[in-house]
């Protein structure tokens, strides 16, 4: 990624039940390396090459991200641009420690200069780590199921692997919750990594239930029985951000008077959570009558208030309402050098004179119209359907302002609809509902 404001932005991506990493990516020349604005708490940084990023290669904006960048087996392996630049500025928000290889020279680019200059804010360097990939810079395989550079382990292909390694971890926190050897401070410390892990791992085991291996080591042969194992386990999870996985695959099964109750049964402990319940109960009136749906002016306020929300769980009620309305709610974050224009306001110019429309929707005709209004001339389109799991089913290229794409072959439920210019860039996302 060369030139531009940020090479990757990430915006209130959520507390720690999540691991997040942003990894592998050459981001030269831009204003900021990477932009994590507000709560990011999940959000780690791998083998990245920054250079050249004029104000700084990460730059934390009024909230946080994880509080390890890399751990005690594994270095961070990011190469910062240096030169005076900051490499990580976190000033103002919560400390976090920066694992280096213990045999890294100082002059080293994946060194930061915090040390010699202050050139890294509110940042803590411990150069003990024993492990570091070589030449890791933009070079590495992804993680895979489970981050392994991570304390979690993994990856993990059956059920019952999963919660054996979610026993060890639960047995490993009530070990440091006893010891009366360790300081509160670096007790809660140690706690909080550990609960990371438990609460990915407790995920993973919705998504192994959902996609066991071939020979099915859990014995759940029929899709019906996976559904159902898969919601009584995230049923039981003891998060909220955990317990609507199964309000989720309840949606996506069509069974939408079951999830209703579900989700209005709830227990909240945030007003977050109460919006995200009402804006899930609106979502459930329109999928009920999808064609004859009418959002009240109430309703719409009520999606605009909260869509303009900052918090990880209030980006529900701007998918709903673009869903309904076609229109987006724009967030503009704060620059504090003024270095772009908002980017609601460049988005919205180009989106006044381009429309998407998606006919029917939901579909049960077999097919479906997508309509490009204003499309510039001779521009080709790449139209692709995905699963939720983010598995590619369907992929198709046009030229002009209409196109059919058949469904006969894909199974009902939803799927999400992207448009991509001639240049590879996303210009439209939508949900759309197959019935068959």
């Amino acid at each position: 990624m060369i030139g531009g404001y940020a090479g990757v932005e990430s915006v209130s991506t959520g507390d720690d039940t999540h691991i997040n990493t942003v990894t592998n990516n050459n981001i030269s020349s831009m204003s900021y390396g990477s932009h994590a604005a507000f709560n990011n708490d999940n959000l780690e940084y791998l083998d990245n090459c920054f250079d050249f990023n004029h104000f700084s290669d990460i730059y934390v904006n009024n909230g946080s991200i994880f509080i390890e960048q890399g751990n005690s087996d594994d270095a961070n392996g990011n190469c910062f641009t240096k030169g005076g630049v900051p490499e990580i500025d976190n000033s103002g928000n919560p400390e976090i420690k920066l694992w280096i290889w213990e045999n890294e020279p100082t002059t080293s680019c994946e060194y930061p200069t915090v040390v010699a200059n202050n050139a890294s804010y509110n940042i803590i360097v411990d150069p003990s780590a024993p492990d570091n990939t070589e030449d890791d810079c933009g070079t590495v395989l992804s993680p895979g199921l489970v981050n392994v550079r991570t304390f979690c382990g993994g990856p993990f292909k059956t059920k019952a692997e999963t919660l054996a390694k979610i026993a060890e971890i639960e047995q490993m926190i009530a070990e440091i919750e006893s010891d009366n050897t360790l300081s509160q401070t670096y007790k809660d410390y140690l706690i909080r990594i550990y609960k990371r892990c438990l609460h990915h791992l407790q995920i993973n085991v919705v998504m192994v239930i959902l996609e066991p291996e071939q020979d099915d080591p859990d014995g759940l042969s029929d899709t019906g029985q996976k559904i159902e194992s898969a919601i009584s386990y995230a049923s039981s999870l003891p998060l909220f951000n955990q317990q609507i996985l199964a309000y989720g695959l309840m949606v996506n099964t069509g069974q939408l008077t079951r999830a209703r109750q579900f989700v209005n049964e709830l227990n909240t402990e945030d007003m977050s959570q109460s919006n995200f319940i009402s804006a899930q109960n609106i979502n459930l009136d329109y999928l009920q009558d999808v064609h004859n749906y009418d959002l009240s002016e109430q309703d719409e306020s009520f999606l605009l208030n909260v869509g303009a929300g900052f918090e990880p769980l209030d980006g529900y009620a701007r998918s709903i309402y673009e869903v309904i309305t076609g229109n987006r709610i724009w967030l503009d974050i704060p620059d504090p050098h003024n270095s772009v224009r908002p980017r609601s306001q460049q988005k919205q110019e180009r989106e006044r004179e381009i429309t998407y429309r998606v006919y029917p929707n939901p579909s049960n005709e077999g097919n479906i119209l997508i309509f490009i209004d204003e499309a510039p001339q001779k521009m080709e389109y790449t139209v692709r359907m995905a699963d939720i799991y983010g598995n590619l089913r369907k992929t198709q290229n046009f030229n002009g302002n209409k196109i059919e794409m058949n469904t006969e072959d894909l199974l009902s439920g939803t799927y999400i609809l992207s448009v991509s210019n001639d240049k590879g860039e996303v210009e439209h996302l939508e949900k759309v509902i197959i019935l068959q």
